[in-house]
């Protein structure tokens, strides 16, 4: 695959700016350019992204059929870590700002979108005590519909849209270094292990070794993650990622 240029959607929050840090270690020969959306650029802390020429911090609005547009053009891929803060912005970010990029994306010829849902999101665990807190904790509880809901059908706007795609659930997400535990990856619809929950770090690498494979089990595909708990605080890191990580999975699976 020749060097490409990536956008990530959300740069400003802790996965995406974790997205941002994991495509520049990548070496030019890989990844281009890096674009890095922010609705706002001017709130972004000094420093929270790293310093190389090829990241492009700029305006952008995944709500904005235009805006995406224009941010799409010339990419190779298309990271959405992205997520509303109150009800409203749910509805626009989490569920109709996924299709305006997966529309964006197949308008540019973009290779594939990779989105960053949650564990749970499916209504069959409707009646799961995480999946009803998170449902309510950023939409509130006053609306027959919430985050996770909004999120789901995200998921399948994305799914319909005749773009490629890869869809990331991580569990419990935390901060933390890279390479904290041994990525483990599922396709159960459902809660996915009681391990130690995934750093943002390595919820954006493992997001991006999906983004670089060609695998099948990578391409049109969803997925749930976590990491196994590390053997001791402080402990060694843990390299499990490559591409044979995603063999085995089943294309379109949980349509």
């Amino acid at each position: 695959m020749s060097a490409g240029v990536y956008v990530v959607v959300g740069a400003k929050g802790g996965t995406g700016r974790e997205l941002v840090h994991r495509l520049a270690e990548r070496g030019a020969d890989e990844v281009s350019e890096i674009r890095a959306l922010v609705r706002d650029p001017s709130t972004l802390p000094t420093g929270a992204l790293p310093d190389d020429a090829r990241i492009k911090l700029l305006a952008g609005d995944c709500s904005d059929a235009s805006s995406m547009a224009t941010h799409a053009a010339g990419a190779e891929g298309i990271f959405f870590a992205a997520a509303g803060r109150n009800w409203e912005q749910a509805q626009a970010v989490d569920r109709d700002g996924v299709a305006v990029v997966a529309n964006a994306a197949k308008a540019a010829g973009v290779r594939r979108v990779l989105l960053i849902s949650s564990q749970l999101v499916d209504p069959d665990n409707r009646w799961h005590p995480i999946r009803g807190l998170l449902n309510t904790i950023v939409t509130g509880v006053f609306h027959k519909q919430g985050l996770m809901d909004f999120k789901y059908e995200g998921e399948n706007l994305l799914r319909t849209s005749g773009q490629e795609y890869t869809i990331c659930r991580p569990g419990q997400l935390k901060d933390g270094p890279l390479g904290h535990g041994k990525v483990c990856l599922a396709q159960q619809n459902a809660s996915f292990r009681a391990g130690g929950g995934s750093t943002r770090a390595d919820v954006a690498a493992t997001c991006v070794v999906a983004m670089m494979a060609s695998a099948t089990g990578a391409v049109n595909t969803t997925f749930e993650m976590d990491c196994e708990r590390p053997p001791a605080e402080g402990g060694p890191a843990v390299d499990s990622l490559s591409p044979a990580l995603f063999e085995g999975l089943i294309s379109r699976w949980g349509e």
